[in-house]
């Protein structure tokens, strides 16, 4: 027991005349209590004294009696440890201590919301003092991996682009614009491209970014042996080199049209050569990564940023989620991702991004089972589109203006669009044999040896449990029973557990062209991990053709033939997609979204 619960044991022990003033007692009487030695008594009433929790005064003889005086509550005890605990980082302990007082829960609640938003904050700066603006926010779950090789989530692209620079950036109509390449050129069949790199450009440690480094992280890209979920979009680079210090060459073994756009994707972020064996990575982004463990991070901004140091000094990440039995602390929210105040005395703004992710459901055609018949999957297909799911389930969902089709261009204006024009099918997917599927079960009470329940399975995500929860129900409505299972999002897709029915979700990026490649190619993402090896032979062999093709429109359209088909072959089922709206205080100035709805922090700052 730490000195802090000896004294509230013996606060709740002694009469309440010791809360009021001074009373008389033995030593020997306060160690009956404590059940210890009246020198380990000794030494907590000194320690309750230098902390100011009481006054005690030393009787002098061992049958003299001393006078004590218990100053502070265990409320105001528990609260101001969890605190004490939770400003040093210590969540656990800070959590933990409250659970013996409803009204310390509720105090310390509230200051948890106070610590949460846009803070002016002391600190100490080459030597002096400063006043920092800070953004301290609440987040559902850790961030996963922060190597631009691996982050394959809207959370962690959002601050792989606070940490590190791609060569390029997309900009609004999802076309590839000069970053850290100020020009680039190519040949006219698309297979030799150069790219001109600014001079100066600083790692976070200050060593200098150059073509170098560039051409390191595209050949790390490549390789096999990094295993990165992105490697589709690099294995075509038959040759990466640097041409000086600033020009970096690349030659491709098929017409790469699309490069310009790919090396804008945040998994082209540049890390320098030599941090291979030193992750995390030195990024050259308008923030450094200063602290990283299982209860959040911090972020700070990089002083020699080359396109001028951000406005906001520093950026923490809480992740709370473990902790959501305290009263109010599930609901501190996601700032600035939050409701509109009720109070009118409050001027506040909004800006809202659409079109973040695409939520859909996708059988597993690699596992014996129902899913195999074009009946069974029409059949649940109807039974899930009999209702909206996105008015049905609510939230941040937002209903599809379509059913299949990806177009338009930045995140906000992306729409769905099922118009059904005169397009032909261009593209065929093989028929998966179906003489060993399994007989469907018709009514949960079904009882047939050997027929199982239809398994759902999905990553762990706030939305995700509902979504399956809803689909279960939809199928259970025509006699199909359900069984449903959330994994941590880095099982779930090993895939190494097989579901009958999986609901997957692709971040949209700004180019609409790499969104729907990355959901037909992504090596982690769910379509190339549930098709029968002809079905997916096929998809890949069209999507390299698709590629390779120089014309826009003409990829366009063959990209809309895959989409079609997936759907008429019952492969796939959109669902919806999901928004981010978001409410913020008039103080702060220059609040843009990045393309993946947070807050981009490199531009706002806070108007005192």
């Amino acid at each position: 027991m730490q000195p802090e619960d000896h004294y509230i044991y013996l606060y709740e022990k002694l009469p309440a005349e010791y809360r009021r003033s001074e009373v008389s007692v033995t030593l020997a009487a306060l160690a009956e209590l404590l059940c210890c030695t009246t020198r380990n008594t000794v030494f907590l009433l000194r320690k309750w004294e230098s902390a100011g929790w009481a006054t005690w005064r030393p009787g002098s003889g061992r049958s003299r009696r001393s006078r004590l005086h218990l100053l502070i509550s265990p409320e105001d005890l528990l609260f101001a440890r969890s605190c004490k605990d939770f400003d040093s980082g210590h969540l656990e302990r800070a959590f933990s201590s409250l659970s013996t007082s409803a009204a310390a829960e509720r105090r310390f609640a509230a200051w948890l919301s106070q610590r949460m938003g846009y803070r002016l904050e002391a600190a100490e700066r080459g030597g002096r003092r400063v006043i920092e603006e800070s953004l301290h926010f609440s987040f559902y779950r850790a961030a996963g991996p922060l190597d631009p090789a691996f982050a394959v989530r809207q959370t962690e692209y959002h601050l792989i682009g606070q940490l590190f620079d791609p060569l390029l950036l997309p900009a609004a109509d999802g076309s590839a614009t000069a970053h850290i390449a100020h020009a680039w050129e190519h040949s006219e069949d698309y297979t030799r491209w150069t790219f001109y790199l600014r001079k100066g450009v600083l790692f976070h440690d200050g060593s200098e970014l150059t073509a170098r480094d560039a051409a390191f992280t595209l050949k790390r890209l490549r390789s096999s042996d990094t295993a990165s979920p992105h490697r589709h979009w690099y294995s075509n680079l038959s040759r990466i080199k640097m041409d000086g210090p600033y020009k970096l060459k690349i030659e491709t073994s098929v017409p790469e049209p699309l490069l310009a756009d790919i090396l804008a994707f945040p998994s082209s972020s540049i890390v320098r050569e030599d941090a291979l064996h030193a992750p995390p990575f030195s990024g050259s982004g308008p923030y450094v990564l200063t602290h990283r463990s299982t209860n959040g991070l911090t972020i700070k901004a990089f002083d020699h940023y080359f396109l001028g140091r951000p406005h906001l000094d520093k950026v923490v990440m809480w992740v709370l989620a473990d902790f959501g039995s305290i009263p109010g602390a599930d609901q501190i929210g996601f700032v600035p991702f939050r409701e509109k105040s009720t109070d009118s005395r409050k001027k506040e703004f909004e800006l809202s991004r659409e079109k973040l992710e695409l939520k859909f459901l996708v059988f597993n055609f690699k596992k014996n089972g129902p899913q195999l018949s074009r009946e069974f999957r029409s059949k649940a297909a109807r039974l899930i589109r009999e209702r909206e799911p996105a008015r049905a389930l609510g939230g941040n969902r937002q209903p599809l203006e379509g059913l299949y089709r990806i177009s338009g261009s930045a995140p906000d204006l992306i729409k769905l669009d099922h118009s059904h024009k005169e397009t032909a099918l261009i593209f065929r997917l093989p028929e998966v044999d179906q003489t060993a599927a399994e007989p469907l079960r018709v009514h949960p009470s079904y009882s047939e040896p050997g027929c199982c329940p239809l398994r759902l399975s999905s990553y762990d995500m706030p939305l995700h449990a509902e979504d399956l929860e809803w689909v279960g129900e939809q199928l259970g409505r025509g006699g199909i029973d359900c069984e449903s299972g959330i994994l941590p999002f880095g099982q779930w897709t090993l895939f190494d557990e097989p579901a009958d029915l999986l609901l997957g979700s692709i971040v949209l990026h700004p180019s609409p062209e790499l969104s729907k490649l990355a959901l037909l190619s992504e090596l982690s993402g769910v379509l190339q991990n549930v098709l029968a090896e002809p079905q997916l032979e096929a998809l890949n062999a069209e999507v390299a053709e698709i590629r390779s093709e120089p014309e826009p429109q003409a990829r366009r359209r063959r990209l809309d033939g895959i989409m079609e088909e997936l759907e008429r072959a019952g492969v796939w089922l959109p669902l919806y997609t999901t928004f981010q709206h978001t409410v913020y205080d008039s103080r702060l100035q220059d609040v843009r979204l990045s393309p993946y709805a947070f807050p981009d922090y490199r531009t706002m700052w806070l108007r005192g």
